[in-house]
């Protein structure tokens, strides 16, 4: 078993540098070392939208309203995953590590356009509110609209 404080490298909030009052997840290690997998996925953000596919680092606000984190293979199943969760008003997705890494994080919040997220372009987290501004309830696809 790792604990996130042990690999920072599996876990995107210690990566950041947050508290480690947020949310601890432990999972069992195949291997010491971590190396990112690769997605063959088809899922594309479709939107050009302030709340859809906002690259960056979250805000310490956002952190504290994390619901729950999962494991998720592409950014449309962790949109799905959202949209299931009656709670959950946005989320963020990153390539995963592993098939145990929780790449896909569920928030309670909005996530205001960048007010709650530091744009970073190197960061690979990518932010999305459930119901973006085009009163839709989706921000990626499988096919460019």
């Amino acid at each position: 078993m790792y604990h996130r404080r042990d690999i920072p490298e599996r876990d995107i909030y210690t990566v950041l540098g947050h508290s480690l009052s947020s949310p601890t997840r432990t999972h069992p290690l195949q291997s010491p070392t971590a190396s990112p997998t690769t997605s063959t996925s088809t899922a594309i953000p479709t939107k050009s939208l302030k709340n859809c596919n906002v690259e960056g680092i979250p805000a310490d606000y956002l952190v504290s309203n994390i619901l729950d984190m999962r494991y998720a293979y592409d950014a449309l199943s962790c949109q799905l995953k959202c949209m299931y969760m009656s709670r959950c008003e946005s989320y963020s997705w990153q390539m995963p590590v592993s098939e145990d890494s929780n790449n896909c994080v569920f928030y309670s919040t909005l996530i205001d356009g960048v007010r709650k997220v530091t744009a970073s372009n190197i960061s690979g987290i990518f932010f999305s509110d459930k119901y973006p501004s085009d009163k839709s309830n989706f921000c990626y696809g499988s096919t460019e609209l």
